[in-house]
């Protein structure tokens, strides 16, 4: 990339920009990179084939767990381009970076050192443990840009020492709903994939952060929308799954809510009566607000039914 454009700032594909809203400059010639493939296979004779190269019979027998499969990552030559040779502004420009570090807007005035402080106490509640010891160097070569990240069987969780204090609040909640959720002993960390545990995990996250007023929607939403082909992984599942699935992320943003705002903690507890929830628009990547009034005052209901709207309609495009 340096040889092709030294002074490249981020890039991404045609179709990434033109999601976003933006194009490419007339002229602009584009970048060549290598893009990872990741393909499913299963042996034939005397020969790896790619499944969707199978026959009917194949496919079923595939389906059925009687051919074994697996997958193999190969790379081909892609084309991206540089935000500068693109219409999109400045100041717009980390909407493109991955995983990047935001600073979540505050709806109300609260303590939230103290939050903070009642999440790792919560997190020892239930066997886990915040560990601060790690440094940004050894964290980025463990994990990467991930935010955070929880070691069920070690009952640690980390902090990307370089996040904000809002987004290291919002990570400690996400993580601590996969504390709760996906532990060794759970029966989800098993039967789910990484795509719905990660929905489970965010959807908490959004739902706590949003009871002590930190706004982590829009996150949210491009979030789980990537982890879930924008809905799809869940839409697929069974209704009665689906109905578990977002029941179990209530209970577990229950639980966190009610500590949060037990009065022996000293937190002062309040409840929104409102939430907002994006539907979907005939435009891409617009959200039309809807506020839904919560005629019974129920935090479990009113969080259930941004649950099965936001993400049974899918959330937004990306």
């Amino acid at each position: 990339m340096n040889s092709q454009r030294p002074a490249a700032v981020a890039v991404a594909s045609f179709k990434k920009f033109k999601d976003l809203g933006y194009s490419v400059k007339k002229g602009e010639h584009g970048l060549k990179i290598f893009v990872p493939i990741q393909t499913t296979q299963f042996w034939r004779k005397d020969k790896f084939i790619s499944v969707k190269y199978a026959t009917k019979i194949e496919k079923e027998k595939i389906k059925e767990g009687k051919i074994p499969t697996h997958k193999k990552l190969t790379f081909s030559l892609g084309t991206v381009f540089d935000a500068t040779q693109t219409t999109m502004p400045k100041d717009k420009y980390p909407e493109i970076y991955p995983n990047r570090h935001i600073d979540f807007d505050i709806k109300k005035a609260t303590d939230h050192a103290k939050i903070d402080s009642l999440l790792r106490k919560f997190a020892t509640n239930i066997g886990f443990s915040v560990d601060d010891s790690i440094s940004s160097a050894d964290f980025s070569n463990a994990f990467g840009n991930a935010k955070g990240v929880t070691a069920p069987t070690a009952k640690k969780i980390y902090l990307n020492p370089q996040n904000t204090p809002t987004e290291n609040t919002t990570t400690l909640m996400h993580e601590l709903g996969h504390a709760q959720l996906h532990s060794d002993e759970s029966k989800e960390a098993t039967t789910l994939s990484s795509p719905i545990k990660e929905l489970q995990a965010q959807l908490t996250s959004y739902l706590v952060a949003k009871s002590v007023g930190i706004d982590n929607h829009d996150y949210t939403v491009d979030y789980i929308a990537n982890w879930t082909d924008n809905g799809k992984t869940l839409s697929k599942l069974d209704h009665a799954v689906q109905a578990t699935i977002l029941n179990n992320v209530t209970l577990t943003a229950d639980k966190l809510v009610d500590f949060l705002n037990d009065p022996k903690l000293n937190l002062k507890k309040e409840r929104k009566q409102t939430i907002t929830t994006s539907i979907d628009s005939s435009e891409p990547n617009k959200n039309t607000e809807k506020t839904l009034e919560n005629e019974k005052g129920s935090l479990k209901q009113n969080q259930l039914d941004f649950a099965r709207q936001q993400y049974l309609n899918r959330g937004r495009s990306l």
